[in-house]
């Protein structure tokens, strides 16, 4: 009887803590980031985030002994990758400030529907049953509520054009996750991280120096915090544990702890933004968690041979 590859592991209890773990963080992440743009226009916002980014990244590789210079073949997809997670961060920054922390940690977090499809597609081994197909529509179907909503305009100054392109990120969040799927599977995904992440900078500062101020207002200790938390938690610590994950289990299922992140994010909004809950966003948060506990319980079977890290493309 054929081993299952480390590629394609169950979760275990261990890794689904750690799951839930990841999908808190992140969830905190979204007022971070609303946090910090209160202060730090959008493309300084995630130059910053991204810079301070590469502190723990550089120390991780360090500690394992991992050469962060590409090798002959990995220059391609690493800048494919690079390129998609520049374009997919941008978008990210651009959309939460025009649109509340609380409908962003939802419309952002639309990620995994678009993981599933496309690893349906382009990850052996990792099909969307039919009860699987059901919660994707039923969470779908909580997404699209939450994106007709109104958030409160005191923290959505264009509310439609927000909410449209915390969605689209969300959308380029399912891409990400099924390219770094494949990347991985040839390349280490320490290196991999260090890459994407010294791409982005250059981008990001010369757009900030040529298209914004370096700050909106003075500089105080909240919004300093915000820039680190995401720079060192959810960039860095977060990252490293999840392509961790990703490279021993299979994306679509991953993905789908991903709906835990906005209901963190809508309650860690709340208190800190003292967001209105509107029946909106209450509601597509409730279809978003039904969708959640339909698919979790919906795990495609191994078949032997299929190996869920594809080639690099």
């Amino acid at each position: 009887m054929k081993s299952r590859p480390a590629a394609d592991r169950p979760l275990g209890v261990k890794g689904t803590l750690g799951v839930i773990l990841l999908t808190l963080l992140w969830g905190a992440n979204v007022v971070a980031i609303k946090t910090a743009l209160g202060t730090f226009p959008p493309f300084w916002t995630a130059f910053w985030r991204m810079a301070v980014g590469l502190a723990p990244v550089l120390m991780w590789s360090r500690k394992n002994g991992t050469s962060l210079r590409p090798q002959a073949g990995e220059w391609l997809p690493l800048t494919v990758l690079g390129l998609l997670t520049t374009v997919q961060m941008a978008v990210v920054y651009l959309g939460v400030n025009l649109t509340s922390a609380a409908y962003a940690a939802v419309l952002l977090n639309s990620h995994p529907i678009f993981t599933n499809l496309l690893s349906h597609f382009y990850v052996p081994g990792d099909p969307v049953s039919w009860p699987r197909a059901v919660g994707l529509a039923t969470a779908f179907c909580g997404i699209s509520v939450t994106f007709l909503g109104r958030p409160d305009t005191d923290w959505a100054p264009r509310p439609l054009a927000g909410n449209l392109l915390t969605m689209l990120a969300g959308a380029l969040a399912g891409v990400l996750t099924v390219v770094t799927k494949r990347v991985i599977g040839r390349i280490d995904y320490i290196r991999t991280i260090f890459c994407v992440t010294a791409f982005t900078v250059p981008f990001y500062l010369v757009t900030a120096v040529t298209r914004e101020p370096m700050t909106l207002r003075p500089v105080g200790w909240a919004a300093v915090l915000a820039l680190l938390y995401q720079g060192i938690i959810a960039h860095g610590v977060c990252v490293i544990l999840w392509v961790g994950l990703l490279r021993s289990h299979r994306p679509g299922v991953l993905s789908m702890f991903g709906f835990l992140s906005p209901i963190f994010g809508v309650a860690f909004s709340a208190i800190a933004f003292s967001e209105t809950l509107s029946p909106a966003l209450v509601g597509g948060l409730a279809a978003v968690a039904a969708g959640l506990l339909i698919v979790t319980r919906q795990q495609a079977p191994y078949t032997p041979g299929h190996e869920a890290a594809g080639g690099a493309s």
